[in-house]
């Protein structure tokens, strides 16, 4: 009954906290009616029911009681004749309520296994501060939970007694990935707990520790634990005690976890410099920009690794500027594949910086990634002007770029493959440098495992250097190795270029496929190209003819190799040839030219004019000029003024007489003796007599001042023996001149 009634009263009091009831009696009925008002009355904190008659009955009706009642944390039920495992759940029930509610409202659930239950924040203060008692206490249900995956104990008073117990719970919890223990009373000996615990628990991802004591001693701890562990990505000490370095250290553990396991285990390798990773191969793995950073971090002085092979991954402009850091401070790798990624210009151009420090890497793949024009022109830019020698090689395929940015990359790197000293030549050559006007390449006393053999690549280069130049006028590339590719690139170069007058390409390789495409565009672009040899090139003996007939045309007065095949065709539409230099044009006729000329002028019957001024023809040209006036019945008026002529124009005489067309020849500024003009001018007055058919209508293309007409045919029979007279006559002149072969037949 006194029980009853101090129910009744407990049911509205809300003041009373301590109740005192030993040595009363009470048995499970009193418990029962007790256990129901502290339900409602959410006050009392102590009560005292030791020496009483309650029994395992009256036990469970408090232990009942418990589950709603969140006051009540000291119960004394000793001397109630209480079975212990009732006393040790009674136990368990108070330590629930010295806890923070929240936990206690989860508990059950826990328990239970409930799959609502995931997430635990228990960061917010309400009344009562996590201890180790609590922390224990949650450690005991998450030994056995399959569904909690995060708590948050942040901001109480855990200490490494209750980390040691939530560790022990992690050795065989298999869902929980993140645990917040930051803000407690935690030093080395929780955090040590908690790595030996990591180093079995494959789930846990981040861990916090923040704002507690942990020194270095348990940073270390953790660090070495991660050397096993590949799940923890995370793990925050800032605010402890622990060094700056051991931070750091323990930080760029979780670095490595946040990558691949490929990469993890692979960075002690290479750290030791095994042996086998000379050829890197980390393609087609999904790395990112942080796994690739530490890739680089680790390759930064390694000496092994020669081929790293990173296409195919998730790298972007972050993850290529790590590159580019990696490049500047090693001194081993020389091929990089970032092929196949997502790096942009800026990754590029962070490449093409980090080139200007490195002397070691070869080759570069960048297909198929998203750089642009920016990037490579950043890339040329730092192999033209010669900041950087060695890439040789740089794979451009798919970028979104236009092809011939593509093909000057492609010369870039090629022209690194090419001896130092020949790069810079080539760049003073693209840049039109007036003091390069020759070009020495060939290698006649060196030994040959001394020396560098220029090939198709260096032609094409050299091709490119020269397109535009206008100094450079010889080029020997004798005793190499240039083939019948290396021989087009020259031709395509013959095609443009205006300045080179001489090529030596003597000792090489370009066979008749390569001399047939210097002799094409000889034939019908280049004009300039005076002198080339081709000798133990494989070429056969008609090419190397045809090839010297070209040169020598080449030598010759450019309008003779324009109009030599029209001679030839004896056009209608030629009529007159003018051969006098000029400002753009001022070759002159040689013995071999002038015999061409000739030869193609015997059978021709439409040109009535030829003009040979100032072209130093001497007394040879003019017997070959005679021998061809003999053959040709259209030419009207030839143009010798300003050459070398002297007595040798007696062969004109003698044509002229044979000829009957021609009616001028102009020997002004020559040294021609008199008796011979003389003899030279009958000879014409007879071709341009008025009755002279064949000679009606002859225009004269230079002379305004038309001759004297003859009066009769009798008239015209005497001049032609007074000629011939005159000849006879003569003989003696001539003959002290040195000259005998002036016979009139």
């Amino acid at each position: 009954a006194g029980a009853k009634a101090l129910a009744e009263i407990l049911l509205v009091n809300r003041t009373l906290k301590t109740l005192e009831l030993p040595n009363n009696g009470f048995t499970m009925y009193g418990a029962k009616h007790l256990a129901d008002a502290l339900v409602v009355n959410q006050t009392v904190t102590d009560m005292n029911l030791s020496n009483n008659n309650l029994g395992n009955e009256g036990a469970r009706h408090l232990l009942e009681c418990l589950k709603g009642c969140h006051s009540l944390i000291s119960l004394s039920l000793e001397l109630n004749d209480i079975a212990g495992s009732v006393m040790d759940e009674i136990e368990d029930a108070i330590a629930l309520n010295m806890m923070p509610l929240q936990l206690k409202l989860h508990m059950p659930g826990l328990r239970a296994n409930d799959d609502h239950l995931r997430e635990l924040d228990y960061s917010c203060y309400e009344g009562r501060f996590h201890t180790d008692k609590s922390a224990k206490t949650l450690a005991r249900v998450l030994a056995v939970n399959q569904h909690v995956t995060k708590i948050s104990m942040c901001g109480h008073n855990v200490g490494d007694q209750g980390v040691i117990s939530l560790a022990d719970a992690l050795r065989t919890n298999r869902t929980l990935k993140h645990l917040d223990l930051s803000g407690n009373a935690i030093g080395d000996r929780g955090a040590c707990a908690l790595a030996e615990a990591l180093k079995v628990n494959a789930r846990l991802s981040h861990l916090s520790l923040a704002q507690n004591t942990v020194t270095d001693k348990g940073a270390d701890a953790l660090f070495e634990m991660m050397r096993s562990n590949h799940s923890v990505k995370m793990i925050d000490i800032s605010g402890n005690k622990a060094s700056p370095a051991a931070v750091k250290r323990l930080q760029s553990a979780c670095s490595v976890n946040n990558t691949p396991i490929a990469i993890k285990e692979l960075l002690p390798r290479l750290e030791l410099g095994d042996r086998s990773l000379a050829k890197l191969d980390l393609a087609h793995h999904e790395f990112d920009d942080a796994a690739v950073t530490l890739v680089c971090r680790a390759l930064h002085t390694s000496a092994v690794c020669r081929r790293l092979d990173l296409a195919d991954n998730l790298i972007g402009d972050e993850g290529a500027q790590r590159v580019a850091d990696m490049i500047r401070a090693n001194e081993a790798l020389t091929a990089i594949d970032l092929s196949s990624n997502m790096l942009g210009d800026v990754g590029a151009q962070a490449i093409a910086r980090a080139l200007l420090r490195n002397t070691t890497l070869q080759r570069l793949d960048l297909s198929r990634t998203a750089v642009t024009a920016a990037g490579v022109e950043a890339l040329i830019a730092n192999m033209d002007l010669g900041k950087n020698d060695t890439l040789i090689e740089l794979k451009l395929d798919g970028c979104d770029i236009p092809e011939a940015l593509n093909d000057k990359a492609q010369d870039a790197a090629c022209g690194n493959a090419q001896p130092v000293k020949f790069k810079r030549i080539l760049q003073r050559m693209q840049l039109n440098d007036p003091a390069v006007v020759e070009l020495k390449a060939n290698h006649s006393n060196e030994k040959e495992e001394e020396i560098f053999f220029y090939n198709d690549i260096s032609c094409r280069l050299l091709a490119v250097a020269l397109l535009n130049n206008t100094h450079v006028y010889q080029v020997n590339l004798g005793n190499n190795k240039i083939g019948p590719e290396g021989a087009c690139f020259l031709a395509d170069l013959l095609e443009e270029n205006t300045t080179l007058i001489e090529l030596n390409m003597n000792n090489n390789q370009i066979g008749d496929e390569g001399a047939r495409a210097i002799l094409n565009v000889l034939k019908t672009r280049n004009n300039t190209l005076q002198t080339f040899w081709c000798e133990s090139n494989n070429v056969s003996p008609e090419l190397i003819e045809e090839l010297a007939q070209q040169i020598q045309l080449n030598n010759m007065p450019t309008q003779l190799k324009v109009t030599l095949d029209a001679l030839k065709n004896n056009s209608p539409s030629l009529t007159e040839l003018d051969f006098a230099p000029s400002a753009e044009n001022n070759r002159r006729f040689d013995l071999k030219g002038l015999q061409l000329l000739c030869n193609a002028l015997r059978s021709n019957t439409h040109v009535t004019a030829l003009n040979l001024t100032d072209n130093n023809i001497d007394d040879r040209g003019m017997q070959l000029i005679a021998q061809m006036l003999h053959h040709n019945r259209s030419l009207v008026a030839v143009n010798l003024r300003n050459n070398k002529i002297s007595i040798g124009a007696i062969d004109i005489a003698r044509a002229v007489l044979g000829n009957g067309v021609l009616q001028h020849v102009l020997l002004d500024g020559n040294n021609v003796p008199p008796p011979v003009l003389e003899d030279v001018e009958a000879a014409l007055g007879v071709n341009r007599h008025e009755l002279s058919s064949s000679h009606q209508g002859r225009p004269h293309p230079w002379d305004d001042v038309s001759p004297a007409a003859f009066k009769t045919l009798e008239y015209y029979d005497s001049l032609t023996t007074d000629i011939m007279a005159d000849a006879m006559k003569d003989r003696e002149f001539l003959t002290n001149l040195g000259q005998v072969q002036y016979i009139c037949n």
